[in-house]
Parts: C-alpha cells; structure tokens; sequence
C-alpha cells in the first residue's frame, strides 16, 4: 500500500562554541533535517515523516513544535549503541487530522551526543501540496496491459520539481524511479513485468518544499 506525503524544507541551526582557560564541547550541528507532508489522494490518507542525521551517536533527540512545546523524544536502545540518525512516522491519518494537528513553522531539534557535545537541528514544515499528478494510463481497473514496450502517461503539472514512479507486482523488489520536473510519461523495461498479474503503479508530484501528492492505481496485465 502506497502513502503520500507532507513535504518540508531544510534549515539549520547556528551553534557557536568557545574556549576558554576550561573549553567547553563545541556543539555540532545535525545534517539532512527533513520534515514532510505526504497526501495519497487515491487512499484518503496523510503521513507526516520526520528525519535527521548526525556525525556522532546520538543518546537522546528532542524535537519541539514552533510554540516552544515538545512534540516527541527518542532515546538510543541501549548505552553502547545511540542514533546516527532517525527517520520517523509522525502521524497517519486524514489530511484534515493532520492539518489540524501540526502547524507550520521551525522544528527545533535538541539532542545529546555520546562524546557529550549538544547536538542542534531545525525543519522547518510547509502545509503546502503540489497537485495531484493526472494519470492517463494504465488507468485504475485496466485489463490485459501490455508486459513489453509499456509506457506510463501522465498529464505534467506546473509547480512540481520531480515525480516518484513506484510500480509492484505482489512480493517482488518493485522498480521506483525519480524523474525530473515537465517529465509525462515513463517506459517500463520489457520483462520487468510478469503476465496475468495484479499490478500497483503509484505517482507521487514533488513539489519545491519536499512534500509529496501521490495518486496509485492497480490494474491487470495480460
């Protein structure tokens, strides 16, 4: 099953240190910070995802909401092995559930390093979607689709940076591709597909702010 996506944008944190006569551990500061709204119109569902990573161990994370007031805490599993990162769902539910619970705004992030140093973040959330991609075909339901020289159409939409292709069938590794921006249509590699098989195709717009509109349909190749 296939989800959408809240988008979000980077920032980070300035983190000064100094010395003095007994200096003090340098705070460091957090990489690839990300916040994103996912919508999967086709499903009727929301996700928020929040990720970040570090160049050392992390003991504990602390992620506040622009208010001030904590949104969630993490601790590593266990004392001789912390985070070098994290990647969390945050909630998943309705696009109004999830537009009525989170804000948009600066995420700080706070965490403690194993070397003791204070590690810094921020993410900051854009409540703003790209539209929905427009799929031509396969279209939902389609039949006796075509396993060779098969290729995905879609209508491009203004505002959009890039698309994510993602097509399964049952169990298998599935083929995700990451297309650029006034893309509108995708061949499919002959024998990808096996015949007479229920197929999932998912497409999810990309929009400047990382979130994500997606759209999936299923259809039956022959």
């Amino acid at each position: 099953m296939f989800k959408t996506t809240f988008s979000i944008s980077l920032l980070a944190l300035t983190a000064v240190g100094w010395q003095s006569q007994n200096p003090r551990p340098v705070s460091i500061l957090l990489k690839e910070e990300r916040m994103i709204l996912e919508h999967n119109v086709t499903l009727g569902e929301a996700v928020v995802r929040f990720e970040a990573e570090s160049e050392e161990d992390l003991g504990r994370v602390q992620v506040n909401r622009p208010n001030g007031e904590r949104l969630f805490a993490l601790e590593a599993p266990n004392a001789t092995r912390g985070l070098s990162g994290f990647k969390i769902e945050l909630q998943e539910g309705s696009l109004e559930s999830i537009l009525s619970t989170y804000s948009e705004g600066a995420y700080d992030i706070r965490a403690r390093a194993a070397s003791g140093r204070t590690a810094l973040g921020r993410a900051v959330l854009s409540l703003d979607l790209p539209p929905a991609p427009r799929l031509i075909y396969p279209y939902e339901g389609a039949e006796a689709v075509s396993t060779s020289r098969l290729i995905v159409y879609w209508r491009p939409e203004r505002w959009v940076t890039g698309y994510r292709i993602q097509m399964e069938q049952g169990e298998n590794d599935g083929l995700v591709i990451q297309l650029p921006a006034g893309r509108s249509s995708l061949q499919i590699p002959d024998g990808f597909l096996a015949p007479d098989t229920e197929t999932q195709l998912e497409i999810a717009a990309i929009g400047p702010n990382g979130n994500r509109t997606v759209v999936e349909v299923r259809f039956t190749t022959r």
